[in-house]
């Protein structure tokens, strides 16, 4: 089955001192393309990209992460656009 399809996951995040930002899949670090801070793009998705995808916002003094699960309906292309936002106090 060639699904091909992209997917764009963004993740805005807010935070003194200024979080970094890290995408884990399956807990291990994504190895995806990456524009930005925050925004991960997936290219020629495959069904073993089908997932739990968790952006983790850390400043040193507090964290957060937020979990997104990309699935695949049928055999068609698909693009999905995910935004989160977090704030750190």
């Amino acid at each position: 089955m060639e699904l091909g399809g992209r997917a764009v996951l963004t993740c805005d995040v807010q935070g003194n001192p200024e979080p970094t930002v890290t995408w884990t899949f399956k807990g291990f670090p994504v190895s995806g393309q990456r524009t930005g801070d925050s925004t991960l793009y997936l290219y020629d998705i495959r069904t073993d990209d089908v997932g739990d995808y968790t952006c983790t916002a850390d400043n040193g003094v507090s964290s957060d992460s937020k979990t997104v699960t990309l699935s695949i309906k049928g055999i068609a292309p698909i693009y999905a656009c995910v935004n989160y936002f977090i704030v750190l106090k």
